[in-house]
């Protein structure tokens, strides 16, 4: 009998015990389900995926703009497909350098960007670019590809390297190209003996043109927004054509020559290569017009060759066409040229 009875009571307790337990869960899972539809859902901005072959200048600076992207978060996006494609992948060979200051560059402009459009230096602020190793950006060495030159840092910046700066454009690195500008006329075009071989951007079994091959092997494969080239005959117009890209040989002395390797001051001029004619006026309006210390030209052209209108003079400010666009029939217009309709489409 007081068995049966002490069996009794241990199941009457053991009852309580699993109902409490029921209870107890069922007052957690109720808390946690009102925590989970009451509480705000905080969301972690992402920085947006790009289309680098797609995008154009003008699209980048208003997606800046409109503060869904900083010139930051380009510049890694870039600097993942130069990861990608430079190296590993189909190996371009194309970019021999990347700038160490290219994040406190970016960061410079994406903080007078976020201070206001007053604020912003030029028409590609917060816009990378890459630059053919002719040209002079302190910080970097300057090798014209010759591996004797791979310890030559220069104390100032090349003319179009101040341009750049001072209109807020992100110097991301340097490029490879033909061998001392293919100034012996004997090498492949694309090789040096300090990087290599650059690899045409759009197809690996064609030359890829050069000198400069690396500009237009990493405008080709949408390694950075804005390219530079460098061009005493051919040398832009070439690889640009070849590789399926826009190349521009500015009038000599329409952008500073000095801080360049030379071949032949009366010929040389640096120029854009790029992907879109809008990102070659973005270009040419960033590296446009005379520096303080630029004798290059003014060796041959005289002191005054500006003013005396040997070189047409850049309009001053000049015209900022990411924030202005003007259409192909309203540029006809003015032309007075017939543009045909286009046909419906079917």
């Amino acid at each position: 009998m007081f068995q049966g009875t002490s069996r009794t009571r241990r199941g009457r307790v053991l009852v309580r015990r699993l109902v409490y337990r029921r209870l107890l869960t069922f007052v957690v899972v109720a808390g946690l389900m009102a925590s989970i539809t009451t509480a705000p859902v905080a969301v972690s901005a992402s920085p947006p995926v790009l289309d680098l072959e797609a995008l154009t200048g003008a699209q980048l600076l208003q997606m800046m703009n409109n503060g869904q992207l900083t010139s930051v978060q380009l510049c890694q996006d870039y600097l993942e497909r130069i990861d990608a494609l430079n190296k590993r992948g189909p190996g371009l060979n194309a970019v021999a350098q990347i700038n160490p200051n290219w994040m406190s560059e970016a960061a410079a402009s994406d903080a007078r960007r976020a201070a206001g459009a007053d604020h912003l230096l030029g028409p590609a602020d917060g816009l990378p670019i890459l630059m053919k190793d002719l040209i002079d950006v302190t910080g970097m060495y300057t090798s014209a590809g010759n591996y004797s030159l791979r310890n030559s840092f220069p104390a100032t910046d090349a003319g179009i390297t101040e341009n750049l700066r001072a209109r807020g454009v992100v110097i991301l690195g340097k490029l490879g190209l033909t061998e001392f500008a293919n100034s012996f006329g004997s090498q492949p075009s694309g090789f040096s003996n300090l990087t290599g071989q650059v690899i045409n951007g759009i197809d690996a079994d064609q030359n890829p043109s050069g000198s400069s091959s690396g500009t237009g092997a990493s405008m080709a494969a949408a390694l950075a927004t804005l390219g530079i080239g460098t061009e005493t005959s051919g040398s832009i117009i070439s690889p640009s054509s070849t590789q399926g890209i826009v190349g521009l040989r500015p009038t000599v002395g329409l952008v500073p020559g000095d801080g360049i390797a030379p071949i032949d001051v009366s010929q040389d001029t640096a120029g854009p290569m790029v992907r879109t004619v809008g990102d070659a006026a973005l270009t040419l309006q960033s590296i446009a017009g005379t520096v303080p210390d630029d004798t290059e030209y003014a060796d041959i052209f005289g002191p005054d060759y500006y003013t005396t209108g040997v070189i047409p003079v850049p309009p001053d400010p000049l015209p900022n066409t990411s924030q202005r666009s003007i259409s192909i029939s309203s540029m006809a217009r003015r032309l007075a040229i017939t543009v045909p309709s286009r046909p419906a489409a079917r």
